[in-house]
């Protein structure tokens, strides 16, 4: 994945990620048996489509403990205001 790739991922939501990773398993599974049929001679394309699943992967999780230390710092202020009040 280039960098260009990566930045425009980074704007996606989590949903999106998860068709995204749909694919990429199901292209990689595609490629797992071509190349062991010996349909394919590019063998570093399985390599690259894990490659590209890792970095999706990483992408939601960044996401979701994102949101999560929103969440929680949204609480806290809550707390706060309602402990000086």
């Amino acid at each position: 994945m280039k960098k260009k790739d990566l930045d425009q991922l980074k704007s996606k939501t989590v949903a999106e990620f998860q068709k995204s990773l749909s694919e990429l398993e199901k292209e990689k599974t595609e490629q797992v048996l071509n190349l062991k049929m010996g349909k394919t001679k590019n063998v570093h394309v399985v390599s690259k489509i894990k490659k590209d699943i890792a970095q999706i992967k990483t992408l939601v999780r960044i996401k979701t403990l994102a949101q999560e230390y929103a969440k929680e710092n949204n609480e806290l202020k809550k707390e706060t205001q309602h402990a000086t009040s």
